[in-house]
């Protein structure tokens, strides 16, 4: 970390994750597979970043780029035979920031951009599971964002209105579906009725918007984990 200026600091982090294979990874092998073939799964990543204050303290900001490899990726292709070789990069730009409009007025959010690719080939029956070097991985949104407005309307009472944003992704290895994204709007109140005691109401999807927390592609058909409707939590909270 290298403080540049009294409220701008610059930062630069190298890290290695090692897993090592599980029993059953070792063990139960599947047809055409010897003993021997599986190790340690590991991923190498470095990340530079600025992060720090602007306007008096009323802009807070994080900016980070980041660049992953992971090694000996183990899993299960469609096949059933396990792949104890697999390779993936990841690199990508993430970014926070909370600006205070006024005293009673903030508004903060985070955004993120990435490209997750496979970095090795995997031939299979399935057309639709046959990863090629390059592909994009499954399930993986290039880009994520939530933006946040919070007013603190009264001493007592404070009111939220957030955006959440997932974007497009493909639903399977061979890049052949997509999942288009979605939009989810949410809301929430708080009542403090008093230093310890508070009412609190979340209102999730306020457009009742039809979206999937996960699309993928199953047995040839495309397959949704339904999101939440429009609905709503009242509870109270309180410390002691």
């Amino acid at each position: 970390i290298w403080s540049v200026a009294e409220a701008t600091d610059l930062y630069a982090n190298y890290a290695r994750g090692q897993r090592a294979p599980q029993a059953s990874d070792l063990y139960r092998l599947q047809s055409l597979q010897v003993a021997g073939q599986v190790e340690e799964e590991t991923l190498d990543s470095v990340e530079i970043g600025a992060r720090g204050n602007a306007l008096d303290g009323r802009l807070v900001y994080d900016v980070a780029a980041y660049w992953m490899e992971k090694e000996n990726f183990f899993f299960r292709d469609s096949d059933g035979l396990n792949v104890p070789d697999g390779a993936t990069e990841h690199k990508g730009v993430e970014a926070s920031t909370a600006f205070e409009l006024t005293p009673a007025l903030t508004v903060s959010g985070s955004a993120s951009w990435s490209d997750q690719t496979y970095a090795f080939d995997r031939i299979t029956g399935s057309g639709t599971e046959t990863i090629r070097d390059g592909n994009e991985i499954d399930t993986a949104p290039e880009w994520l964002a939530n933006v946040s407005l919070d007013w603190q309307a009264t001493d007592v009472i404070k009111l939220s209105l957030n955006v959440d944003h997932v974007g497009e992704y493909f639903v399977d290895p061979a890049n052949t579906t997509t999942y288009p994204g979605h939009t989810v709007l949410g809301a929430r109140g708080a009542w403090a009725l008093s230093e310890t005691t508070e009412l609190f109401l979340i209102v999730r999807n306020l457009t009742d918007e039809k979206y999937a927390d996960r699309a993928d592609l199953a047995f040839g058909n495309e397959r949704y984990f339904p999101g939440e409707p429009l609905n709503a939590t009242l509870g109270m909270r309180k410390t002691f």
